[in-house]
């Protein structure tokens, strides 16, 4: 039976994953191959789970990758195999934007490529409408090139470098590093360790994060309007965020611990505000120190 959602995660991942993209550049289209399976056993075999394997979408996704993982067991795809599968996903897995099937996408293609053969993988998911889970708990050496959905790199341990958007990346990241050529939404939640950095604009760093550090070298800033604002170290433990800049106006910054600097100098030591000066920021640290 499928899970109850809190009401922050509503949403079906992938029309979380387009609005959150809204106004952000966008990848370019690339003409498609069309996957040639007939004669490659493991890819069928690959094909046949994609099919037959249970699949419920749970909250985070950690049962369901459990549940892809047991469906997948034995089958070991090459980088060309890994192509191929994508080709596939393009044309026949993943045509309509159900967060079911996006999930499932990122998933499978994660599990193959924890227990492939291979040190290092390159996707090209341009073209597929944007996958969620892709590097799920990643072990490996891992370039991305298009959009990923939520949950991108949840767990990672290695390397992964996307080459594009990122709705959700390095959630509960507990070491390595995760770098995003283009925007990202909801970056390093509940992160443990590692590094991530973002050469774009966000909407939310850090929250309940843990260790680690996260560079943002774009502008963090809420792409909704009015509301809800952008969030910087939204009950964060520990670790480290850097951030280049952010819109004043509409930013929270309500850490618990952890350092943040923002453009080079420390803002907030320990959950203490040491180095805004606007008088609205003056305003929220009052909030956050309870003498408002």
């Amino acid at each position: 039976m499928r899970k109850t959602m809190q009401p922050e995660h509503v949403h079906s991942h992938a029309a979380m994953a387009q609005g959150r993209f809204k106004g952000f550049k966008t990848e370019t289209e690339r003409e498609c191959r069309t996957a040639d399976i007939s004669e490659k056993a493991a890819l069928t075999k690959a094909v046949k789970a994609w099919y037959t394997s249970e699949f419920e979408e749970d909250l985070w996704g950690q049962e369901d990758y459990g549940r892809v993982k047991a469906a997948l067991r034995g089958i070991i795809l090459e980088q060309e195999e890994i192509n191929e599968f994508i080709l596939f996903l393009k044309e026949h897995g993943a045509k309509d934007e159900d967060s079911d099937i996006t999930m499932k996408s990122g998933l499978f293609l994660s599990a193959l490529i924890n227990q492939g053969n291979l040190k290092e993988y390159r996707l090209d998911i341009r073209g597929m409408n944007t996958p969620s889970g892709l590097g799920f708990m990643n072990e490996k050496h891992l370039t991305i090139f298009g959009d990923v959905g939520n949950e991108c790199g949840y767990g990672n341990s290695a390397f992964i470098e996307v080459h594009g958007n990122a709705s959700s990346i390095s959630h509960a990241q507990t070491g390595g590093e995760a770098i995003v050529h283009g925007d990202g939404h909801d970056v390093g939640h509940i992160m443990v360790g590692g590094r991530l950095t973002v050469h774009g604009n966000c909407n939310s760093v850090g929250r309940e994060m843990y260790s680690g550090r996260i560079d943002i070298l774009g502008k963090v800033w809420t792409s909704y309007g009015l509301w809800p604002p952008a969030r910087i170290g939204q009950r964060m433990i520990g670790g480290e965020i850097h951030i280049a800049t952010y819109d004043r106006k509409r930013t929270y910054i309500t850490p618990e611990g952890g350092l943040i600097y923002v453009g080079g100098r420390l803002v907030f030591d320990n959950g203490r505000c040491v180095g805004l000066r606007l008088r609205a920021e003056k305003w929220l640290q009052d909030i956050i120190e309870g003498r408002k």
